[in-house]
């Protein structure tokens, strides 16, 4: 079996299982559309992978993990975007792992193998064994436990510590018509003092334009100075 062949038997069985569990395969990248935000799982091969011969090859790859909440793709709390640009940008149909609000590394927050080497020497009956048993105990039941917007926020308040997931949840829950749940989270994050005045009109503005009434005053004051040391995420 040459390196081509081995890395598709391989994958194949990452495919395989997710499939099985609804998601839609699409290349190495997986995705599971749930109410008001989507699952993507990707496997990332090495640019450093190589093939000599059957007997001297080494390939290895990473996974990646992401949620992407396609209603709140074009907020962002970082002032290097304008309104306008940030009006124009149009979620993706079929998100890539560097589309999503929140992505890591698996090993990040699910403590397994940082890479996976297959080479020459790899025993590929142990290995099939190992991925099998993370995807079937490790990956799908991670998934399987984001069931709604409110597990998501969990996980995402664990991990990022950011005000930025209430208003990406906020902004999901407008897409299911949950307005109230989406303005309690809202008027939560006004209230605090490190939220900048241009960020606060920014949410105001997102959030009233998906139909939710605030009764909170937004006026029209010219935009500040926008600092381009900013990243687009918090």
């Amino acid at each position: 079996m040459n390196l081509a062949e081995l890395k598709k038997n391989i994958f194949s069985i990452y495919k395989k299982e997710f499939k099985k569990n609804g998601f839609n395969i699409s290349g190495n990248t997986f995705r599971k559309k749930e109410n008001g935000f989507v699952k993507v799982f990707n496997i990332q091969l090495s640019q450093f992978n190589f093939y000599i011969s059957d007997n001297l090859f080494s390939c290895s790859y990473c996974i990646n993990i992401g949620l992407f909440y396609p209603e709140a793709y074009n907020f962002s709390f970082s002032e290097f975007y304008t309104d306008d640009v940030l009006e124009e940008m149009v979620p993706p149909k079929n998100p890539k792992e560097s589309d999503c609000q929140f992505s890591s590394r698996g090993h990040e927050i699910l403590g397994t193998l940082k890479s996976y080497v297959i080479n020459n020497n790899t025993d590929i009956a142990i290995f099939i064994e190992l991925i099998t048993k993370e995807i079937k105990n490790v990956f799908i039941p991670f998934f399987e436990e984001l069931v709604d917007l409110e597990d998501c926020k969990v996980l995402l308040n664990k991990y990022l510590k950011s005000d930025a997931v209430d208003i990406w949840t906020a902004l999901a829950y407008t897409s299911l018509g949950k307005h109230y749940l989406a303005k309690e989270l809202v008027l939560d994050v006004l209230k605090k003092n490190e939220v900048k005045p241009r960020i606060k009109k920014r949410i105001i503005h997102w959030i009233e334009s998906k139909g939710v009434d605030l009764g909170v005053p937004n006026d029209d004051d010219e935009q500040n100075k926008i600092d381009i040391s900013s990243g687009r995420y918090p």
